[in-house]
């Protein structure tokens, strides 16, 4: 028995189409284009009965039809004009390349920018608000040890030989430059190539912060740990500490002393690893004017009972433990780090 839908004659016709399968032409009739079919599945004329049955446009037949031949991928030209790989720099003598470095390695005669401080216990906030006061160090020609192994060999050596780094970029020049330890993974040849770039003969010259006080600027927030393990590593490097105006400061004084320090006991702590920091403070006392301020931070395996108190820190330095130090022409305050 058949049930009728109560639907009109063209919505059950359509409802039937749809449920019909479609039947896809054979890919072989789509490329010889005898048989396209239309997109309900009825087959169209081919192109022989429909040239009988339509009628010919009178423009369709005064204007040609153009096959344009298309040409395989490797005959087509390319439009583009190839760049050319050959620098103009490379391409001088020897001569010309080591004049134009040395005219480069020349040092400015403008006063250099103030050096910008970045601490980690800034806030964001206090970091954001002091950005457009500051000025970002610019490490001279750094461009020409990075374009290609050939002008980073020649031009390396003489760059390291005369750079000059602000103070506060001391450490991070340390450990890009000359690094201390590298990583396991690291290949041979590759520690191989850094030991030979590292010139531990050249020269480093720092530029001291300029400030209107009698410490060049130096506020305690730059330390100097990383500076004094590089020169106990490179004891043939010449370090020159410069200023932008000509009077030397008491802070410039105090870094050149502690550079020179060779009492054992300073060297042992260097060398061991016993001491975290070192900076130097103004305490802006007038009852120390003759004297520089110095903060010296132990870990705490290493530091006496007398420094981990905190009341009277400078009185309970016992007689002489300066001296040994090297260090009896300064107020010391020493701290400790704990893990």
């Amino acid at each position: 028995m058949t049930v009728r839908l109560p639907y009109s004659r063209s919505l059950q016709l359509h409802i039937m189409r749809s449920r019909r399968p479609r039947r896809f032409p054979d890919v072989k009739h789509l490329r010889s284009g005898k048989v396209v079919r239309s997109k309900r599945g009825a087959p169209e004329p081919t192109e022989e009965r429909a040239s009988k049955t339509r009628k010919t446009d009178p423009a369709a037949a005064v204007q040609p039809h153009l096959d344009l031949p298309i040409e395989p991928e490797d005959q087509v030209k390319d439009v583009l004009p190839k760049l050319d790989q050959n620098s103009v720099l490379l391409s001088l003598p020897g001569e010309l390349r080591n004049r134009i470095y040395l005219l480069a390695l020349e040092e400015p005669f403008d006063i250099p920018p103030p050096t910008r401080i970045r601490s980690k216990a800034l806030s964001a906030v206090v970091r954001s608000s002091l950005a457009k006061f500051t000025v970002h160090e610019k490490l001279d020609f750094l461009g020409l040890t990075q374009t290609c192994s050939t002008l980073r060999t020649e031009f390396r050596p003489l760059w390291l030989a005369a750079t000059r780094v602000p103070l506060s970029a001391v450490a991070g020049y340390i450990k890009v430059f000359y690094p201390s330890v590298m990583p396991k993974r690291v290949p041979t040849a590759i520690r191989e190539r850094v030991a030979i770039h590292s010139d531990s003969k050249g020269r480093l010259e720092i530029i001291m912060p300029s400030g209107p006080d009698r410490f060049d600027g130096i506020d305690g927030t730059i330390d100097l740990l990383p500076l004094l393990k590089h020169h106990l590593r490179f004891p043939e490097m010449r370090i020159q500490l410069s200023r932008a105006h000509a009077d030397v400061q008491a802070g410039t004084l105090a870094l050149e002393a502690l550079l020179e320090n060779q009492a054992e006991r300073w060297l042992t702590w260097l060398k061991k690893r016993v001491i975290t920091q070192v900076r130097i403070t103004d305490l802006s006392n007038p009852h120390y004017n003759t004297r520089v301020a110095m903060k010296i931070v132990l870990k705490e395996q290493h530091a006496p009972m007398w420094m981990k108190s905190t009341l009277h820190a400078t009185e309970r330095v016992p007689a002489g433990y300066l001296d040994s130090l090297g260090l009896g022409d300064y107020i010391v305050r020493f701290g400790v780090a704990y893990p």
